[in-house]
């Protein structure tokens, strides 16, 4: 047998592949579906469902109906009314199924087995000997006990191996093969049962070309073929010469191959599959489709060496047996998939946790370099972020290795994929042929940064021998006498030496590969959020955290725990105003260093120190009890008071402090009211703490009185809804609106949601409040949205409200009261509402269901960038906190555009909320953005206000 390097097998003569070039174009050309004759071990006719007039009929018909078809005779003319009735009610079942036949009677009650099936405006009746009574009791018997024993098999190799033997058993063929496409389209024969004595063909490949493309589509159409004989002669299909197509209305004239033969069973097999069955030296086949997720995964091949007839029943059963197949194919493969991707689980989870702590991704990633590896099952990778490469394990040189990373992932980005390799890296790139021994195979995972940002994985090459059934790389035979072009005659084991390949990256890798491309881009998103966040939150000097920053973590840390026992400290050096005028800005600004030293071993890893104003710091610390944050403050005022050395000269800070505990008094006012007993604790040099206290009922509502007044409120019908326009920013189109609740008290006037949200949760009402403004938000919404107007509403749903089950009853149930298909609802949420996996779940089922997912408030320190890839979001709304400052501060654009490149790469669509100013407005138009929304366009306002603003804005558009 011949040996050959691969990469010289596939660069063939000019001859060879002009060779194969005309056989392929030869297979592709023949009308396989359109012979216009039949297999002679049946009779076919075609008529007219309506009329029963007949349109074809094959030469041989009069032997089997015992009279002669005519032009222009009607079924009745050729078969007995009992048996048109049972024709006829064979038609109403599938087109194509081998168990849809029946048994008529000829006039002379002569029984014959049809099969019936409908095509275009015709029925097609094709007549076969009738099996015998016993024989097909028999063959139900041994196929319901051969599906048994396949079910209790092992493992795919095992269920195919047992596959070839019971099917043998229940056929009688001589040879039983089960035959398994590839990615390239080529096959091999992955389990076999035959007599000992013959050559076994078990683990023998064959070329794509031997299955042109057009037969593959049969395969996939028509499960079960049947050849009796390939030496028994066609015979002619005839016609009438009055049919006209249904497409074209043109006359069909008097050739049979104008009938439409997909799925008969006798349709006349292609002189060339029969040349090519009798150089194998096969006398009759059975082929049976195994079809997985609507490709064809492979077939069980049937070859005998002598004719071979197969009933209708037995033909039946394989069909049914070979779908009972393809679903044991589909869900071994699948346990086999999920056994494979639990040996990688441990390894994965490894690399994540590195991920999850990572300040920098190559630091990271050089850590647990060998669970990496073993993720991808690879040899060596190329990490590459921000220019910094890292190689690790079998790589080749680094010049390469950035060649190919880029290379790779230009390619996959112009296929619309996020990841992808191959396991032939020299014959799809000759570049890197120098690199196939350690880089024969390689799969790249870019990240949404610049286009050299990834990891490129690395499989050493792997020599194997193929045998192929057959020269795969002369697969026609020419005929030297007549010229004439055929397939191959030797079928004989070629041995080819694969040289530039790899182990395939299989469905495994692919998945694996997805699961660490969320975990890479899930940390560059955690990583680029603490960037921002520290950007942000803290001063450049001191490193303290600004005042806004502090706000959110309490609005965060007291919206996730309502009942919790939070502090907010105000504390304030008495001197500071005096270092600042003798030593200058700057010593103040060591002082407050200084002073977050000396109090830092009083606070825990969860307080948060930062900037109130000029001359007061701000805690926030949450702690067990009142007390123990009593005992807090009064540590910072033992701690603040060590005397500290600022230009040479000792200082004894004089420390006041200012107190206000959450829930005693509602978060929103927490910092005033700390600010007030900062005040009274400035005035009274007595007094180095106070601890403060609601204010009295002039100043609003307390956070009780809100509790009562909310539910008769709701009751009442005086919560009311605001509408903000959501605009698209290039055409100035109103996409959709948010609603917004809105509430006056009797009493104290208008209330800020702020305070009567929380009050709502905690007196139960967050529910019936989220229903009413769902409600009151479709009612404004969806004439709009039928009017084509606006595109979707989105209403806020808080943790609380997510939490009742009926949620998601509650939604449907108004968008079916108003006749809106539920993707036209926008349910939007914070970080905060998703903390447990049962409100995860909770919002999976609204968004399975069709109702869209907004995440709130991104980046005003509720959000974790790092979370969002495993968040069901749809939609998110990026805060005013990464837009202010857009257009006219570079860093503040650079961020927001690495922001928004980073959750688009996750399939998220972005929002970019708080948009004030028209350079605001310039700069986000150059970002793909799903909508804008902000003072700019439009402040929240009622109803009547909505349409004459979406008319307007409508006109300018």
């Amino acid at each position: 047998m011949p040996e050959r390097d691969n990469r010289a097998a596939m660069v063939p003569q000019l001859g060879d592949r002009e060779g194969l070039e005309r056989h392929i174009a030869i297979c592709e050309a023949e009308p396989i579906t359109f012979p216009g004759r039949v297999q002679s071990f049946g009779a076919l006719l075609a008529f007219d469902p309506t009329d029963g007039r007949l349109h074809y009929w094959s030469e041989n018909a009069g032997a089997w109906l015992g009279r002669d078809p005519v032009p222009g005779c009607v079924l009745a003319d050729l078969l007995p009314a009992p048996a048109i009735a049972r024709i006829m009610e064979m038609l109403s079942c599938e087109h194509y199924a081998p168990t849809n036949f029946t048994s008529v009677a000829r006039f002379d009650n002569h029984v014959n087995d049809a099969v019936v099936h409908q095509i275009d405006d015709l029925a097609v009746v094709e007549l076969l000997p009738a099996g015998a009574a016993l024989e097909a009791a028999q063959s139900v018997s041994a196929a319901q006990a051969a599906l048994a024993r396949l079910r209790a098999t092992e493992g795919l190799d095992d269920l195919l191996a047992a596959t070839a033997r019971e099917w043998r058993a229940l056929t009688g063929y001589d040879r039983v093969m089960v035959y398994r496409f590839d990615e390239d389209g080529h096959g091999a024969v992955v389990a076999e049962s035959c007599d000992p004595q013959r050559e076994s063909f078990l683990g023998l490949h064959y070329p794509a070309s031997d299955i042109p493309s057009q037969a593959r589509r049969m395969y996939l159409l028509q499960r079960v073929r049947m050849i009796p004989d390939i030496h028994a002669p066609t015979l002619t299909l005839h016609a009438t010469d009055f049919m006209a197509r249904s497409s074209t209305g043109e006359a069909e004239g008097a050739s049979g191959a104008g009938l439409d033969m997909t799925y008969a069973v006798l349709r006349a097999v292609s002189p060339y599959h029969l040349a090519y069955l009798d150089n194998m030296g096969v006398r009759a086949t059975l082929v049976v489709s195994l079809i997985r997720d609507g490709a064809l995964w492979g077939m069980v091949v049937c070859h005998h060496d002598a004719p071979r007839m197969v009933d209708s029943t037995l033909r039946g059963l394989c069909d049914m047996l070979g779908q009972s197949l393809s679903e044991m194919i589909a869900t071994r493969s699948a346990v086999d998939h999920q056994r494979a991707m639990a040996q990688r689980a441990e390894a994965l989870r490894k690399v994540e946790t590195a991920l999850d702590e990572a300040g920098r991704l190559s630091d990271a990633l050089k850590a647990v370099a060998p669970d990496l590896l073993a993720v991808m099952q690879a040899g060596g990778v190329y990490c590459n972020f921000g220019g910094a490469g890292l190689l690790l394990g079998e790589t080749p040189p680094e010049r390469d290795c950035k060649a190919i990373l880029q290379a790779m992932a230009q390619k996959q980005t112009g296929q619309g994929r996020h990841h992808g390799g191959t396991h032939c890296l020299p014959e799809a790139d000759p570049r890197f042929e120098s690199v196939r021994l350690v880089a024969s195979g390689a799969y790249v995972i870019p990240t949404p940064n610049t286009p050299l940002d990834g990891l490129v994985f690395f499989r050493p090459e792997r020599t194997q021998e193929v045998a192929w059934g057959g020269d795969p790389n002369h697969p026609v035979h020419i005929d030297e006498a007549s010229g004439k072009l055929g397939p191959r005659r030797s079928f004989a084991a070629w041995i080819e030496v694969v040289r530039g390949q790899s182990k395939r990256w299989d469905d495994v890798d692919a998945r694996m590969a997805e699961l660490l491309r969320r975990s890479l881009v899930s940390a560059l998103l955690r990583i680029t959020e603490e960037h921002v966040a520290f950007l942000g939150q803290h001063e450049s000097e001191t490193g303290l955290m600004t005042r806004s920053a502090l706000e959110a973590r309490l609005r965060r840390i007291t919206a996730a725990a309502p009942q919790a026992h939070v502090g907010v400290m105000l504390i304030a050096v008495k001197q500071r105003e005096a270092v600042a005028a003798r030593h200058g800005a700057g010593a103040a600004i060591a002082l407050d260093r200084l002073m977050r030293e000396n109090i830092g071993p009083a606070l825990t890893r969860t307080d948060h120190l930062g900037r109130y104003d000029d001359d007061t710091l701000m805690l926030v610390a949450r702690r067990d009890s009142p007390e123990a944050l009593r005992m807090l403050a009064r540590s910072i005022i033992e701690m603040g008071r060590k005397p500290v050395e600022i230009n040479g000269y000792q200082h004894t800070p004089l420390i006041r402090v200012g107190t206000a505990f959450c829930p005693e008094v509602p978060p929103a006012e927490a910092p005033a009211i700390a600010m007030r007993a900062l005040r009274e604790a400035r005035d009274d040099n007595r007094r180095r703490i106070v601890f403060g206290a609601p204010t009295g009922p002039d100043s609003g509502p307390s956070h009780a009185e809100l509790m009562l007044e909310i539910g008769p409120a709701l009751a009442r019908g005086e919560i009311r809804a605001v509408f903000q326009p959501l605009v698209d920013i290039r055409s100035g189109r109103v996409r959709g609106l948010e609603a917004l609740a809105r509430f006056e008290s009797p009493t104290h006037g208008p209330v800020s949601p702020a305070r009567f949200i929380p009050a709502a949760v905690e007196a139960g009402q967050i529910f019936l409040l989220t229903t009413t403004m769902i409600d009151l938000a479709l009612r404004v919404a969806a004439p709009l949205i039928r009017d084509g107007k606006i595109d979707f509403v989105s209403v806020n749903l808080d943790a609380a409200a997510l939490a009742r089950r009926s949620i998601s009853a509650v939604a449907r149930s108004a968008l079916d009261a108003h006749g809106l298909p539920y993707h036209h609802l926008v349910l939007e949420v914070t970080e905060t509402s998703m903390c447990s996996q049962e409100a995860v779940e909770a919002l999976r089922q609204l968004q399975a269901e069709g109702m869209k997912i907004a995440l709130d408030d991104f980046g005003a320190g509720y959000s974790s960038l790092g979370e969002l890839a495993r968040l069901p979001a749809d939609i998110v709304k990026i805060d005013r906190k990464l837009v202010s400052g857009i257009g006219t501060q570079p860093r503040v654009t650079a961020i927001f555009s690495a922001v928004r490149n980073l959750v688009a790469s996750l399939g998220i669509a972005c929002i970019a909320e708080g948009i004030e100013t028209r350079e605001e407005c310039d700069a986000l138009a150059d970002e793909d953005l799903f909508a804008v929304q902000g003072y700019y366009f439009a402040r929240p306002m009622n109803a009547e206000a909505l349409a004459a603003f979406i008319g307007k804005a409508g006109r300018e558009s």
